[in-house]
C-alpha cells in the first residue's frame, strides 16, 4: 500500500473539495509540498520525487485559478484533470527514464538491487500499467461525464484497483522467476563444484 502514500495529495484534494474545490486544491498543493519537504529531510533524491513534483505542479496551477474563480466550469472537469495529470506525468516519467513508481519501490528493496537494470525493467513496466490505467480512468470520466454517478466513481475505483492488483502479481512474479533461477543456478554451480 505504499502506492498510495504517493496519492494523498489527489485524496486529500477530492476529500477537502467537499467545502469547495479551491479548498481542496490548496489543502492539496500543501500536503504535496509538506511530503515533497519531509521525503527530501529523509534522504530521498530528487529522482525520487517525480510523483510529487507532478503534484505540486498540478495543484501550483489549479489552486488560483479554484480561488479566482470558484464557480468556474472547469470545477466539473477536476477529476478528469487530475487523472489526466497523473497519466501525463507517468507517461512523462517513462520517458524520461526515470519511471515514478522507482521512487517509491526504491524505498522497499537494497541500494543494490534498486541499482540493478532488472528493477529499472519491472518499474517500467509497472509504471506503463499505472500510466494505461490513469489513460484509460480520464477517458472514462469524460465518456461517463453524463451518467450516472456512481458509473464514474465505478470506473475510476476499476481504474485505481487494476494496476494495485497488477503490481502485485508482477512483483510476485518477478520474485518467484529469479528465485528459481537463483536455485537453477545453485545446483549448477554445486555439480561443478562436485
Amino acid at each position: 500500500m505504499s502506492y498510495l502514500r504517493g496519492f494523498l495529495p489527489f485524496i486529500g484534494f477530492i476529500t477537502l473539495s467537499h467545502f469547495g474545490w479551491q479548498w481542496g486544491a490548496a489543502g492539496a498543493a500543501v500536503l504535496a509540498v509538506a511530503m515533497l519537504v519531509a521525503d527530501r529531510r529523509a534522504g530521498a533524491s530528487w529522482d525520487t520525487q517525480i510523483l510529487a513534483i507532478g503534484s505540486i505542479a498540478f495543484f501550483a496551477v489549479l489552486t488560483p485559478i479554484a480561488f479566482a474563480e470558484p464557480h468556474a466550469a472547469v470545477a466539473a472537469y477536476c477529476g478528469t484533470m487530475s487523472v489526466g495529470w497523473l497519466a501525463l506525468v507517468a507517461w512523462a516519467s517513462i520517458a524520461i527514464g526515470t519511471p515514478f513508481t522507482m521512487g517509491i519501490a526504491r524505498r522497499q528493496v537494497s541500494s543494490d538491487v534498486a541499482a540493478s537494470p532488472a528493477f529499472r525493467r519491472l518499474n517500467v513496466v509497472i509504471t506503463a500499467a499505472w500510466a494505461g490505467a490513469f489513460t484509460v480512468s480520464a477517458v472514462l470520466t469524460v465518456v461517463l461525464m453524463n451518467q450516472a454517478g456512481w458509473m464514474t466513481v465505478a470506473a475510476s475505483v476499476v481504474c485505481f484497483a487494476a494496476p494495485i492488483l497488477f503490481t502485485r502479481i508482477y512483483v510476485a512474479r518477478v520474485r518467484a522467476a529469479h528465485v528459481a533461477l537463483s536455485d537453477r543456478l545453485a545446483v549448477e554451480e554445486f555439480a561443478e563444484a562436485v
